[in-house]
């Protein structure tokens, strides 16, 4: 279930992929119809012997060919309006979308700011709610007979609402996350016009962007803070392994699945004619939920950093496989990623220095981040998915929102539920594959446009690939262990 609903690209208008195939397919038509009437009032058409005024009968050939003229001329009309209006519906239905967007974007900052200006309520207001919770949760323990079967029979009652996957509960997590800033703005009781002012999207002075980089500053020596990373290969490179890939069904099938010691980032290498390197890069989603760094670098601290456009490890260690597999400054990557390898790819079109041959993200929250208008850019959603909305609301049309194609999909409503085993199901890699595959049946010009890229990009020719493996380097432990014996002599250690 599902139309594709397509936007961006360059583009003001936003419909389904079957509403805006119907407006190309009666767009061609329309001038179809004129060759017809065309070759119907030729000469060459016309019986032999006709006079420039005969006089025909009832049973004239001539009598069937003006009804036919006349028929095709109402036909090329009613294509022409048909096309017209199915276009004006797009263009009103991208007006409309950009409208509710600005809305929800200025009535978010305002309620945000004043949660932050009224902070000291808001937190005892919270407090009390949270006392009647623990009061509830203590009341229903006696029913289930421990707190962790409360918090587990109130967990499946959360998965069975399935309040996670409605697309009302996205757009709120997505309005709530674009107001953490104005939130703290308002705490730090800045006027209202000042906060605005200070949006990241009209000054690219705080925002998402700065608030994410408060959190991760705020957060303590241990929680979301970085560190070395390694990016080792896993087994060899390996030659004349899979086909070229030619769409993006392709790309999102590539993608490297993850799971704990398992590669998270996958290289193609493709060879022109001339030995010339073509990389494609995938990169993986999160494999770790801590907001404290262990050894996996697709963790919630990659994350956050990575809203915050710092420096994650995550991004880093794909880098450093690139390098290692051999990419060099200036050759051209096509980037790709799902979940948090989509803010890996945009960061390897941002930050590696290469010449950018694309970029798709799958399911990411990157809404906000920064892609030059140049590059190529296709991100795809499904509307039950929360993911893509922890990047806040996207960038307007006013500051570059319409160059990146946004692919939307909606897999769940009231006669098609989400599977109630699972918190995210839409956020599952094999719902992003499925819109992959439909994307590669559209017509639309904007990602025909891009298949064609890619196709062109790896030109029909398998590649070399490599898989591999990125770690964190845990910070060197400082802690001195005394053997029995004499007590050593204790040299100083710096602070790193």
């Amino acid at each position: 279930m599902g139309d594709l609903i397509i936007s961006g690209g360059g583009l003001t208008t936003v419909g389904t992929d079957e509403m805006l195939e119907h407006a190309r397919e009666l767009s061609a038509l329309a001038p179809q119809i004129e060759g017809w009437v065309v070759t119907l009032l030729s000469p060459a058409a016309q019986p032999p012997g006709t006079a420039p005024s005969p006089q025909w009968r009832a049973d004239s050939p001539e009598v069937y060919m003006l009804a036919a003229h006349t028929a095709l001329r109402e036909a090329e009309e009613q294509a022409k309006q048909l096309a017209s209006e199915l276009n004006e519906a797009a263009e009103g239905y991208g007006r409309t979308e950009r409208m509710i967007q600005q809305s929800s974007q200025f009535g978010g900052a305002a309620l945000g700011w004043v949660m932050g200006f009224a902070s000291p309520m808001v937190l005892l207001a919270a407090v009390s709610a949270a006392l009647s919770s623990a009061v509830g949760v203590l009341a229903a323990t006696a029913f289930t007979g421990s707190p962790a079967a409360t918090l587990k029979r109130l967990s499946l009652v959360i998965r069975h609402s399935g309040i996670l996957s409605n697309p009302m509960f996205v757009a709120f997590v997505r309005t709530t996350i674009s107001s953490v800033d104005d939130g703290m703005l308002g705490a730090a009781h800045l006027p209202l016009p000042l906060a605005l002012g200070l949006d990241d999207d009209a000054t690219g002075w705080f925002g998402l962007r700065g608030a994410a980089t408060a959190v991760v500053a705020l957060a303590g020596p241990r929680l979301l803070k970085e560190t070395a990373v390694t990016a080792t290969p896993s087994g060899a490179a390996a030659a004349g392994g899979p086909p070229a890939a030619g769409g993006f069904s392709d790309l999102a099938a590539r993608i490297p699945p993850g799971g704990v010691g398992k590669p998270q980032v996958r290289i193609e290498k493709y060879l022109g004619d001339d030995g010339t390197p073509r990389w494609i890069v995938y990169a993986g989603g999160t494999v770790d939920g801590g907001f404290a760094a262990t050894t996996e670098p697709f963790d919630d601290t990659s994350n956050v950093q990575g809203v915050a456009q710092l420096d994650p490890g995550s991004v880093r260690a794909t880098l450093d496989a690139l390098r290692q597999a051999g990419a060099e400054p200036g050759d051209a990557v096509l980037s790709v990623g799902y979940s948090q390898g989509g803010i890996v790819a945009t960061d390897v079109v941002t930050r590696g220095g290469y010449t950018n041959a694309g970029l798709v993200t799958f399911g990411s929250p990157t809404g906000q981040m920064d892609v030059p208008p140049e590059v190529p850019n296709v991100a795809v959603e499904i509307n039950n998915d929360t993911v893509p909305s922890l990047g806040g609301d996207p960038k307007d049309a006013q500051h570059g929102g319409l160059e990146r194609t946004v692919v939307r999909r909606t897999i769940y409503d009231d006669t098609h539920p989400p599977p109630a085993d699972q918190w995210l199901p839409a956020h599952n890699i094999a719902n992003y594959r499925d819109t992959a595959r439909l994307m590669d049946d559209s017509g639309d010009p904007r990602l025909n446009d891009m298949r064609s890229r890619i196709a062109d990009f790896t030109d029909g020719r398998p590649p070399e690939v490599s898989m591999w493996r990125a770690d964190r380097v845990p910070a060197a432990s400082h802690e001195i262990t005394l053997a029995p014996g004499p007590a050593p002599a204790l040299t100083p250690h710096p602070v790193l």
